[in-house]
């Protein structure tokens, strides 16, 4: 139950005790936490607090991560339950599969595990999830050589669950990772309390798992509190839970009330309306004492090593693409690869303008939607859709068109994010294959805040070079493959493409519409031409179009 919760990076030492037998450790946290502000109120007296931000806000490498703040109330799922005063949910709305590593090869080892520092720790085989270090244990000889073993306890903090780990097998947290709060909630139900003492019994806590175990999904209403407005993150959240069959289930079943009509343990509280007046209490059982258990999975005590099939057909492709000076190449987007994917559709083809990058008729971009039946609305039998059916399956698409995009660019994130992944591109290869008439790809730096939805490392496209003033440098004139738009960088600053990342075609297309052109006597388009195309072209709705080809073969 202590390891809920604890402050934020900076945080104390624990001093390690050693046993051979096993470990015993006083747990860093009270159940309620010690401080962890979100507003800084000392910035400026006179004006607003300021929101401490997330990241490396000190410039020492550790780092400090929001928790979400539910405002009212919410839809969840529940994933861990401590007891009644400690249930961790998670939004069903979460990011957690975005903010997850399977390219191992991507990551680096933990130089030194310290107590309250983010890291990534393997979830599952093949897994890395975010992770905050709660204890840190040594062992003599718990293994063949004799050698001292460090172990950490980590709290995965997406998923609200607690295990031991090697140390060896932790990993660094890349920065864009820690700009997401955490995905796990923990709440503690309102009105309740046991009905002797100050601990809730092992009989009551088991009660509670039965009686969430039959629902899907809960919702949280977050109960106000008169005197702590939430305004620090070890703060539990006291809620009014209930049960729900559906996420449509308009009333569901009040958890607390049919916790204490099934358990004689708990009572409850009907003359209790402010959160300041809900206790959090711990669990039998549970003390402030936690006992190092050094885990059987191979995968929990040495860091991961990647298989090397994969890299040995890389390298092959490598030294063909080296050999004929192309470079990696990235697979065009044509008629017949839209074809076989099923992006043609009702007789034509949905895609999702990026209006941000629109610059007229001649030069637009666009995401295709893949659209796909909802479940019992199969047209075979010759029924006709009805609209509701229709928008459905468009807006399915558009969800799944951007979920697709911030999978890929957190993939490049985790990747390019680390400098020993990045190679500054070859100038000379980049000049002959342009004036071979070659493709040429890369990946280039984004800036802004674009960047946290489309990714702080992008493919591009070289489509141009002009010598730069200084004749040191280049030019580049560059087109973003998966969030389209054009730029012009200088080509020092942009890397080479890893081969696995030429994978997947553009997911963003360069588009022109066919068949017209500006007003008799005028070669250019006016500006009230391009504000009634910009208008018209709306981003917000998909947009259906006919292919007529791709001119630039």
């Amino acid at each position: 139950m202590s390891s809920v919760f604890g402050g934020d990076a900076q945080g104390f030492m624990l001093e390690n005790w050693e046993s051979s037998l096993g470990f015993w450790m006083e747990d860093m946290m009270a159940m309620n936490g010690r401080e962890s502000p979100i507003f800084d109120f000392h910035e400026n007296q006179k004006g607003p607090p300021k929101m401490i931000p997330n990241g490396d806000i000190e410039g020492s490498g550790r780092y400090k991560i929001h928790r979400l703040r539910i405002s009212r109330s919410a839809t969840c799922t529940v994933l861990n339950v401590i007891s009644p005063s400690c249930i961790w949910v998670r939004q069903i709305n979460h990011i957690t599969d975005r903010l997850q590593i399977t390219d191992l090869s991507s990551l680096t080892p933990l130089p030194v595990a310290t107590v309250d520092s983010y890291v990534m720790a393997p979830l599952q085989e093949g897994v890395y999830s975010r992770a905050r270090i709660l204890q840190v244990a040594a062992v003599e000889g718990d293994n063949e050589s004799g050698e001292r073993k460090e172990y950490a306890r980590v709290l995965f903090i997406d998923e609200g669950t607690t295990t031991w780990v090697s140390t060896e097998c932790l990993a660094k947290m890349d920065v864009n990772l820690s700009y997401h709060p955490w995905q796990a909630i923990a709440a503690a139900l309102f009105k309740i309390r046991p009905r002797r003492g100050e601990i809730w019994s092992e009989k009551s806590t088991s009660v509670l798992r039965t009686i969430l175990s039959r629902y899907e999904f809960v919702r949280i209403k977050v109960i106000q509190n008169s005197a702590d407005s939430y305004c620090n993150f070890h703060t539990i959240l006291k809620v009014d839970m209930s049960g729900l069959e559906s996420i449509e289930d308009p009333l569901g079943e009040s958890i607390s009330n049919a916790l204490a009509l099934r358990s004689r343990d708990v009572a409850f509280d009907r003359t209790m309306f402010d959160a300041i007046s809900q206790n959090v209490y711990e669990c039998e059982g549970q003390s402030m004492l936690s006992k190092l258990l050094i885990p059987e999975e191979r995968w929990k005590h040495s860091f991961v090593i990647a298989s090397g099939g994969k890299e040995i057909e890389l390298a092959d492709q490598c030294v063909e693409w080296n050999e004929s000076g192309l470079g990696p190449q990235v697979k065009i987007v044509d008629v017949d690869l839209l074809s076989e994917g099923g992006y043609f559709t009702r007789g034509g083809f949905l895609v999702n303008v990026e209006g941000r990058h629109t610059v007229s008729p001649y030069e637009f971009y666009a995401r295709p939607l893949l659209v796909k039946e909802l479940e019992g609305t199969n047209t075979d039998n010759g029924v006709v859709k009805n609209a509701a059916d229709v928008y459905a399956e468009e807006d399915d698409a558009m969800i799944a068109a951007n979920d697709e995009l911030q999978k890929r660019a957190d993939e490049l994130n985790s990747f390019y994010g680390h400098p020993k992944n990045r190679k500054c591109i070859n100038a000379e290869r980049v000049r002959e294959c342009l004036d071979r008439g070659k493709r040429v790809y890369a990946i280039a730096e984004m800036q802004g805040d674009m960047a946290v939805f489309t990714g702080f490392w992008q493919r591009v496209e070289i489509i141009g070079l002009k010598v730069a003033t200084n004749q040191d440098d280049y030019y580049c004139r560059i087109r973003f493959l998966d969030s389209g738009g054009m730029d012009i960088r200088a080509l020092s600053t942009v890397l080479e493409i890893h081969p696995i990342h030429c994978d997947w075609p553009p997911m963003c297309l360069q588009m022109c519409i066919h068949g017209i052109k500006p007003a008799a006597g005028s070669t250019q388009w006016s500006h009230e031409a391009l504000r009634f195309f910009r208008q018209e072209l709306r981003e917000d709705v998909p947009i259906a179009l006919n292919v007529h080809g791709r001119l630039n073969k």
